[in-house]
């Protein structure tokens, strides 16, 4: 199994059970996280699971899209797309629908019944199920992108009930982890201005987590995001991804 960057899979062992986190100044990490959720469903025919706080919709045009490899912008207005293009599409779909067992398996969280308890039954019942294949390789990738998680960490004073929510929660997904080979991939925004809660949250990273990866825009190209991959204090390598507007989908940096 593998995340479908190069040089993203030098650096992170996906198979490994681990708790990976992303972290960045970009609303694009839920999309990189669906890339590669697709990545591995879709081209590696492996087992995945996304709990989400947008609407699937979204997800599944943009799955559409991106396997017919059209431009996403042209979507809202139809009569853009060339017969071309719309035969392409139209492919794409039977496509997906033909291979409904290796399609992702979506849960979509409303923002106002959120319970972060409830995401890590979910993500619980999912690993158990793999459980009795141990010590086989992992064949299942599970992918949280969760708002009200991200909620906790925009908040300038966090009262001690949201953090030792947010503890708890990291605690529980590290456990099921270590417990099962079954790869979890935590998808969070790191937007906070406060310098302390930015300092408090990169220490919670490294006490819960094995690997955690901090994505940033690149000042001089907004389409180029800087990924720093670490575990614990130790950096073990940076690299850059692109961001392809047109199709929304983000792509293997090869330099101008």
């Amino acid at each position: 199994m593998n995340t479908g960057f190069k040089e993203l899979d030098k650096l992170v062992n996906i198979e490994q059970p681990q708790l990976i986190i992303l972290t960045g100044d970009t609303p694009l990490i839920d999309i990189l996280s669906g890339d590669i959720a697709n990545n591995v469903c879709l081209k590696q025919e492996k087992e995945v699971l996304e709990i989400v706080s947008h609407r699937k919709e979204y997800l599944i045009k943009r799955l559409a899209v991106n396997v017919a490899n059209v431009n996403y912008q042209k979507w809202t207005i139809k009569t853009e797309y060339t017969d071309t293009e719309l035969k392409q599409i139209g492919q794409s779909m039977v496509n997906l629908i033909e291979t409904t067992d290796r399609l992702p398996t979506i849960i979509e969280q409303e923002m106002g019944l959120y319970d972060l308890k409830n995401v890590v039954k979910y993500v619980d019942r999912w690993a158990n199920h793999y459980a009795d294949r141990l010590p086989k390789v992992v064949d299942s990738l599970i992918v949280l992108d969760i708002g009200p998680f991200n909620q906790l960490i925009f908040k300038v004073e966090e009262e001690k009930r949201e953090r030792s929510e947010r503890i708890r929660f990291l605690k529980r997904l590290k456990k099921i982890c270590k417990r099962l080979t079954c790869t979890v991939l935590l998808v969070y925004p790191n937007y906070s201005s406060n310098k302390m809660i930015r300092e408090e949250i990169k220490k919670e990273i490294e006490n819960y987590s094995d690997t955690y990866i901090t994505v940033t825009i690149d000042k001089s190209e907004r389409s180029i995001n800087n990924l720093a991959v670490a575990r614990k204090n130790n950096t073990l390598g940076n690299f850059k991804l692109k961001y392809d507007y047109d199709h929304r989908r983000f792509i293997d940096y090869k330099g101008e």
